[in-house]
C-alpha cells in the first residue's frame, strides 16, 4: 500500500507540477539540472558547432565533441546530486562508467589526429557529394548548409544529450522520492542488483571496445610504415591484411565492425539504471520505456548509415572486401546468413 501510494503521489504532483511548458521549464529551477542540459545542448549546437562549421568550412566540429558531451551531461546530474537530496551513489557512478568511455573514446580520436585543426571525418565528403544532383549551385549550397544545421549541429547534439537522459532519469527518480518521503527508508538511493548488472555489461563492452580500437590502431601503423619502406612485416596475418588494404583478423575476423558494435551496445545498457534507480525508490517504470528507448534505437539508425558509407567508400578502394563482408557479419557475429560464414574464399 505504501508502494501505490508513493507512485500515485508521484504522478499527481508530476502532473500539477508539469501542466504547462512554461511551468516544466522553471520548476524546481534552483536544484533541477533540466534548463542547465538544455542550454548547454544549444550552445553546443550554435556556437560549438553550427557557427565554426560555417566560418571555416569545416563539419567536424561535432564530431570533437562527440567524446565529450556525453560525459558532460552525466557530470552535470552528478553536481547537481551532491546539492540536494538525496545524496546518491548511482549518479556519481553513472558519471564515473561515462568518464571513462569518454577518456577512451577522446584518446582515440586523438592519436588518429581528429583533433588538429584542419581534421575533418573524410566522409563528409561524400555526403556532400549527393547534394551534387541539384544543378544550381546557390541551391545546393543552401540545401547543404539547411543539412549542415538541423541534422550536423542540432540533431547529433540532440541525440548526444538524449543519450545520456538515464543519468537525469535517475536523479529525478531519487530526488522526487526523497521530496516526497523525507522520513522513508534510508536505502532508497543504494545500489542495487540493476547497478551491478548494468556496470558490469558497461565495464565487458567498453573494454571489448578498446581492445577493438587497439587492434585497428596497431594495423593502420603497420600499413602506414609499410608504404614507407615497402616492406611487409615478417607477421601474419598482418602482413596478409596490409596486402588487402584492411583488417580481417583479431576481432575483425568476428565482426567486420566490432567496436561499432559495442558503441551501439553501451547506450542500450544506460537505461538499466534508470530502472535501478525505480527499483530503490519504491516506484515503477514501464518496459519498454520509450523515453528511454528511442535515444539508443536512433543512435543505431544514425551508425547502420555511417556505417553504410563508410563500407561503400572501403569497398570501392579495396577489391577484396567484397569477400570479406561476405564471410563476416557487419556487428553481430551470429546474424551473419550460413551461406556467409560458411564461406572458406578469401577473395571473390
Amino acid at each position: 500500500m505504501r508502494d501505490f501510494q508513493l507512485r500515485l503521489t508521484l504522478v499527481l504532483s508530476r502532473a500539477a507540477m508539469q501542466s504547462t511548458w512554461a511551468d516544466f521549464w522553471t520548476t524546481d529551477g534552483a536544484v533541477d539540472p533540466f534548463r542547465t542540459l538544455v542550454v548547454s545542448c544549444a550552445v553546443s549546437s550554435l556556437a560549438l558547432c553550427w557557427v565554426p562549421s560555417v566560418m571555416l568550412r569545416n563539419y567536424s566540429f561535432v564530431d570533437r565533441l562527440w567524446p565529450i558531451l556525453p560525459a558532460y551531461y552525466a557530470g552535470v546530474v552528478a553536481l547537481f546530486t551532491l546539492g540536494g537530496p538525496p545524496l546518491s551513489p548511482r549518479p556519481l557512478l553513472l558519471f564515473g562508467l561515462v568518464s571513462l568511455w569518454a577518456a577512451r573514446l577522446t584518446y582515440n580520436y586523438y592519436r588518429k589526429g581528429g583533433y588538429a585543426w584542419d581534421a575533418e571525418d573524410y566522409r563528409w565528403v561524400y555526403v556532400q557529394r549527393f547534394f551534387d544532383v541539384v544543378p544550381s549551385r546557390f541551391l545546393r549550397t543552401l540545401l547543404w548548409q539547411a543539412f549542415n544545421l538541423s541534422f550536423i549541429s542540432i540533431i547529433q547534439n540532440v541525440l548526444l544529450l538524449a543519450i545520456a537522459a538515464p543519468a537525469y532519469a535517475t536523479w529525478r527518480l531519487e530526488h522526487d522520492a526523497a521530496l516526497l518521503i523525507k522520513d522513508g527508508p534510508a536505502d532508497t538511493a543504494q545500489l542495487n542488483r540493476w547497478d551491478a548488472l548494468a556496470t558490469g555489461l558497461w565495464l565487458l563492452l567498453l573494454t571489448t571496445e578498446t581492445i577493438a580500437d587497439q587492434q585497428q590502431w596497431r594495423f593502420h601503423q603497420a600499413k602506414a610504415r609499410c608504404e614507407v619502406t615497402k616492406v611487409l612485416p615478417n607477421e601474419y596475418p598482418l602482413a596478409e591484411d596490409i596486402q588487402d588494404g584492411f583488417l580481417s583478423h583479431g576481432l575483425f575476423g568476428l565482426s567486420r565492425h566490432p567496436n561499432f558494435a559495442c558503441e551501439q551496445s553501451l547506450w542500450w545498457i544506460l537505461p538499466l539504471f534508470a530502472y535501478a534507480a525505480a527499483e530503490a525508490t519504491g516506484q515503477t517504470l514501464p518496459f519498454p520505456n520509450w523515453y528511454l528507448a528511442v535515444p539508443p534505437f536512433c543512435l543505431t539508425m544514425l551508425f547502420q548509415g555511417s556505417t553504410w558509407l563508410t563500407e561503400r567508400i572501403t569497398a570501392a578502394k579495396y577489391p577484396a572486401y567484397a569477400a570479406y563482408q561476405r564471410r563476416v557479419a557487419r556487428f553481430v557475429p551470429w546474424w551473419a546468413p550460413a551461406s556467409r560464414i560458411g564461406s572458406k574464399a578469401k577473395h571473390s
